[in-house]
């Protein structure tokens, strides 16, 4: 859960970074990407109060947020490439269903994996991993002095390298769940 929150963030550091410089580079100017974030807000808030957001309810876990994460991994491809206008609306819509994708998971693995008691901490700890994801994904991507193409490059494969890890661990999870049955309550980890 925490990898997923951390992945979803540092992209979105990228994505708030380099969208701007992407879109002043194709001379398409401010108003256009102020447009562009609020489409992949309200694509994130239609599915989010759409029946899809019980996705995880019904895949498990682990799915929709690897799912989510090539999406947004896509997503951050074609904004790389784009130059056209067309490119990066279909780009942010992308973008904003990999992220309605994966944070539900995320957030139901963190619900699934704690006793009621230990849930702030839990929740506290995750939402930690936002914030840190953000501040990873725009330091890292300004340390490199990096085109917003390169940026976007750079996000791609780090969440393309973080959706493995996240498939990886997530089979784990699954496969222990399957031999030995699921974990006591007090030795479950998130």
């Amino acid at each position: 859960a925490f990898l997923g929150a951390f992945a979803l963030m540092f992209a979105m550091g990228i994505l708030v970074y380099a969208l701007p410089l992407k879109v002043d580079a194709l001379g398409f100017g401010s108003a256009t990407t102020g447009m562009l974030m609020s489409a992949f807000g309200l694509v994130a808030i239609l599915l989010f109060v759409s029946p899809a957001n019980r996705l995880s309810d019904h895949l498990g876990r682990t799915k929709p947020a690897v799912w989510g994460l090539a999406f947004i991994a896509a997503a951050l491809l074609v904004l790389g490439a784009a130059g056209a206008q067309p490119a990066l609306w279909g780009a942010m819509v992308a973008f904003g269903t990999g992220f309605a994708m994966v944070f539900p998971a995320m957030a139901a693995l963190v619900v699934d994996e704690t006793r009621s008691e230990e849930r702030g901490r839990a929740f506290g700890l995750f939402y930690a991993c936002f914030s840190l994801g953000v501040i990873a994904g725009s330091l890292l991507v300004g340390a490199l002095d990096a085109t917003p193409d390169q940026g976007f490059l750079t996000g791609a494969l780090g969440i393309a390298a973080m959706a493995m890890a996240l498939l990886v661990t997530g089979r784990r999870g699954t496969q222990r769940i399957v031999d030995r049955g699921p974990a006591p309550a007090s030795t479950r980890q998130i």
